[in-house]
């Protein structure tokens, strides 16, 4: 398995800055995703470390070994594309054999081991077929066993599953928490995604980047449950997390958020004085529930004004005052347009961020704002 080190590394590629200062640590053996928007960096961040593309400052590391001045082919590193890069000319045999017999491995073994990996991705009755014969999804499963056979200690996936159907991504992000997110294949993973579902279904650990810069990085379920500030909370749920302009109001000693159109809560818990008058309250769509759980529950009134079917869910748009809110829940039944919707939310999965710089400062019920 393979450490991962990048320090002060900023890419700049025709006089834009894509990479800007990047520095961060990944260890050996982690699935780490690097979740954020296109045009983030993330795919220039992964050929960086490839060798793919050299930065204009800082330094990189694999193992502790500087490597920033070393071509692609001395880095040990597997890369599997966003598009189905195969040899159009070659079986799917030979070209998941094709980096074991760039390193000159034997005929027999090459066989062996072909065999192994293909029965690993169900591609054993593909092994004649030529890529032009094979669906996306077959496709990628070729792509992603070429990576395995190289047997490289650090593999790097540039937002694999894009280009595949729902029901596709589905079955292949299983696949891919088989291999990998046991660990038992001793191999280090970064896997760049736009999508927050593939980033918490598959990765303990998460690298936020926006705007060629790292955001916020640690435990994906403690960043998503902590989310630095709004930009990072905005992708870290599909939807988007929802936000409303919240206000804190004094009457005497009492002190009350008010979500205007939505709801006014007391806060009895702060620990700390509140610094600002004016706030952004954020919500996860799927943390909005159509019945109440618990005593504590805040209410939320609207008026439904869509829904929509994903399979066993739905997501409802609902007009609270001026605000329009994404809910995220399982399916119930049809709703008319223009129906009155009660929603409720728990204290604790309100989250405050400051108005001006978007920083998060905590959530109700947490005893932290």
């Amino acid at each position: 398995m393979s450490s991962v080190e990048l320090k002060n590394v900023t890419v700049e590629i025709g006089g834009v800055k894509i990479l800007k200062d990047i520095s961060m640590s990944i260890e050996s053996g982690d699935f780490v995703a690097l979740l954020g928007p296109t045009n983030a960096g993330k795919t220039t961040l992964l050929y960086t470390i490839a060798g793919l593309i050299r930065p204009s400052k800082g330094r990189i590391y694999i193992d502790g070994k500087d490597v920033t001045d070393l071509p692609p082919q001395k880095r040990d590193v597997a890369m599997v594309f966003q598009i189905f890069a195969l040899y159009p000319n070659m079986s799917v045999f030979e070209n998941i054999a094709s980096p074991l017999l760039a390193k000159g491995m034997n005929k027999e073994d090459v066989i062996e081991k072909v065999n192994n990996i293909a029965k690993l991705l169900g591609l054993e009755k593909l092994l004649e077929k030529r890529p032009q014969e094979l669906s996306g999804g077959e496709a990628q499963r070729v792509v992603i066993a070429r990576a395995l056979a190289k047997g490289s200690k650090l593999v790097l996936m540039d937002e694999p599953l894009t280009n595949l159907d729902y029901k596709l991504r589905e079955v292949l992000t299983s696949d891919l928490k088989k291999l990998f997110g046991s660990g038992e294949r001793k191999q280090t993973v970064i896997y760049a995604t736009a999508n927050p579902i593939e980033a918490s279904a598959l990765a303990k650990k998460i690298i936020f980047i926006y705007d060629g810069r790292i955001v916020q990085t640690g435990l994906t379920k403690e960043c998503f449950n902590n989310p630095i500030n709004t930009t990072a909370a905005k992708y870290y749920s599909v939807p988007p997390m929802n936000f409303i302009d919240g206000i804190i109001k004094i009457d005497g000693n009492r002190k009350f958020l008010e979500a205007p159109g939505l709801f006014t809560y007391e806060i009895t818990d702060q620990r700390t004085e509140l610094g600002f008058e004016r706030c952004i309250v954020g919500i996860y769509p799927y943390s909005l529930k159509l019945f109440p759980e618990g005593e504590q529950c805040i209410r939320i009134t609207g008026n439904l004004i869509l829904q929509e079917i994903q399979g066993s869910d739905m997501v409802l748009t609902i007009q609270c005052g001026n605000n329009l809110l994404n809910v995220y829940v399982p399916y119930v039944k049809q709703i008319n347009p223009g129906a009155p919707v009660e929603l409720y939310v728990k204290p604790e999965n309100v989250y405050l961020f400051e108005k001006e710089s978007g920083k998060f400062v905590g959530r109700l019920g947490k005893g932290v704002v």
